[in-house]
């Protein structure tokens, strides 16, 4: 599953999840020295949505000394969750279901762009 030296990604998104998911791999990861691992955060562009989250993870990050991105929809698709729901108020529901899957490709899209050979999220 993991190669020697290999750059491992997990999507963490402030919940006790994801964070319990991270602290474990860190654990694994200082025992063996062996891999480089990176916690990538989405930022959906919902005000007073994720912030706290957001403050959540760079905190424990930095108390684990593990790597942390943050990659927003703006920055990746062009327009963030507020906009799109500015943009297409009638189609709210929808719009809403699919910032899982923007999360998703998101998470997979911030592993292509730090070089990581494996992915893992806690969803």
């Amino acid at each position: 599953m993991l190669n020697y030296n290999d750059r491992v990604a997990v999507g963490v998104s402030g919940g006790k999840d994801s964070l319990s998911l991270l602290y474990i791999l860190k654990k694994i990861f200082n025992q063996r020295d062996c891999s480089d691992l990176i916690a990538i955060t989405i930022d959906e562009g919902i005000k007073g949505y994720r912030n706290e989250a957001l403050q959540i993870v760079k905190d424990f990050c930095s108390k684990l000394k593990v790597e942390n991105k943050i990659l927003s929809y703006r920055d990746l698709f062009g327009i963030d969750m507020d906009e799109a729901m500015r943009l297409r108020p009638t189609e709210k529901n929808e719009l809403m279901l699919n910032v899982w899957h923007f999360s998703s490709k998101s998470i997979g899209h911030g592993c292509r762009i730090h070089r990581c050979e494996c992915c893992r999220n806690s969803t």
